[in-house]
């Protein structure tokens, strides 16, 4: 009989080809591997190619292994395709991956000790029972998305909710009281109860699966002590996104023109406009938030603009006539790739008109900025409800009967951020950044519940 393997602790991360989730994923992967973990990351083959490009640093640094997965679809994001879609693609590749690890384990060769995946990704449940090791949930979302999730038998049985004919949550009036996060319209549901109801099912009755999410106890509390009574929630955050060359004294990269402007403006005046990787606005909505800003006098703002049409536009031909022109001083407009922690972080921000992307949520609190809630597809609209109604540290524009927000809302929620209403979040915002600082800070709740994780993959041999 073969001796058995001893192998190293050795994570195989597996994330969805989404700029959020991805990004996520490979930072805590870094800091894994910076802690002794060897690190495999799995995708196909356009997302494989884009780490090795935009992340060599981290590959080079920690020595990645990157796992080509077999029957890629070609271009398959959650841009271009529907979520269901590029689960099932990816559950297809990763089928030739877990026979060549059982064969590798048959053989007497070291495998993966434990499968962090999205938590998008159920059928990867499947894969860790074949391989016998340990699979643990990664949520990109805050953990306001799990408890959700958590709360829809409860609402199914009450007859809060009912189910359609494809099992997907049917339209109702009014709302749903959900534990510990907010009251919600059917509007305000991510699509994942829409469309992907057999994957939230799983996920809430599979609580053996520890939760790894990007937030931090005194953030979540009330929503992390409920989650936690039926299932491990494991709060690492907030997760630094930064490549690791950022500290890299030998780096000569220019600082960015935009923070050279924001150090010309006065402290706590500037609104930074961002709405994320994803969402692009078209020509009737960019003029009415140009026009919102040309006459909001007291309003200082720079704003990073993606245009919907693939071959954008000149600035010029979609704005105002003479916009920049007037703006100069007052306000910047870019299409160019903007440093938002660092804009975030810089004293001239007031607040951030946003998409609510848990993301830019997290790097928004954590700076001591307040938000105001544009959300737009996934659960962007649950995570506006939650700081508005929930932890009450945002407020939102809302939407006209064409689903366009009117150049009057936006002035009106301008006003509010630049006056007392503003200065009352950014109070309760910095208070939240002391929280994030000391989280991530040693003996703080996040690296201590890091530290548990690695100390867990440790001794999954």
């Amino acid at each position: 009989m073969a001796d058995r393997v001893i192998t190293k602790p050795h994570a195989l991360i597996l994330p969805v080809p989404s700029h959020s989730h991805l990004v996520n994923l490979l930072a805590l992967a870094s800091k894994l591997a910076k802690n002794g973990i060897t690190i495999t990351v799995a995708g196909f083959k356009r997302t494989i190619s884009s780490i090795k490009v935009e992340y060599a640093k981290e590959v080079e640094a920690h020595e990645f292994n990157l796992l080509e997965l077999e029957h890629d679809p070609g271009n398959v994001d959650f841009v271009n395709v529907k979520p269901e879609h590029v689960i099932a693609g990816l559950q297809l590749g990763f089928v030739a991956a877990v026979e060549k690890f059982e064969s590798d384990r048959a053989a007497g060769m070291s495998i993966p000790t434990c499968i962090i995946a999205d938590l998008f990704l159920n059928w990867t449940e499947d894969a860790a029972v074949r391989l016998g090791i340990q699979r643990y949930d990664f949520l990109a979302s805050g953990v306001n998305l799990a408890r959700l999730y958590n709360d829809v038998p409860r609402l199914i049985e009450q007859g809060a909710v009912k189910l359609s004919e494809n099992n997907s949550i049917l339209p109702f009036d009014g709302f749903l009281q959900v534990q510990d996060v907010a009251n919600l319209r059917f509007s305000d549901l991510p699509y994942s109860l829409l469309a992907l109801m057999d994957m939230v099912m799983t996920f809430v009755q599979t609580t053996s699966r520890p939760l790894v999410v990007n937030s931090f106890y005194e953030l979540e509390s009330r929503v992390i002590d409920g989650l936690a009574l039926v299932r491990k929630i494991i709060p690492i955050g907030p997760i630094d996104t930064a490549r690791v060359d950022e500290n890299d004294e030998s780096r000569e990269e220019p600082r960015s023109e935009l923070l050279d402007w924001l150090d010309t403006q006065p402290e706590a005046s500037v609104i930074y406009i961002c709405l994320g990787s994803m969402v692009r606005l078209d020509p009737p909505q960019i003029m009415q938030l140009a026009l919102a800003l040309e006459s909001s006098n007291d309003c200082r703002f720079l704003w990073a603009l993606k245009q919907r049409d693939s071959n954008p536009k000149p600035l010029a031909d979609v704005l105002p006539p003479d916009f920049q022109t007037k703006m100069k001083g007052r306000g910047l407009v870019t299409s160019s790739w903007a440093p938002q922690v660092q804009i975030l972080k810089h004293p001239a921000t007031a607040g951030f008109l946003s998409h609510c992307g848990w993301g830019s949520t997290v790097e928004s609190l954590s700076s001591g900025v307040p938000m105001i809630g544009w959300p737009h597809y996934a659960e962007q609209y649950l995570n506006c409800r939650y700081l508005v109604d929930g932890l009450k540290v945002a407020m939102e524009v809302l939407r006209g009967t064409d689903d366009l927000v009117d150049q009057n809302e936006f002035r009106k929620v301008f006003a509010l951020m630049m006056g007392d209403h503003g200065k009352d979040l950014r109070d309760k915002c910095k208070l939240i950044k002391v929280h994030a600082t000391a989280a991530v800070a040693p003996g703080g709740s996040s690296e201590k519940a890091f530290l548990e994780l690695v100390e867990d993959i440790k001794v999954l041999n």
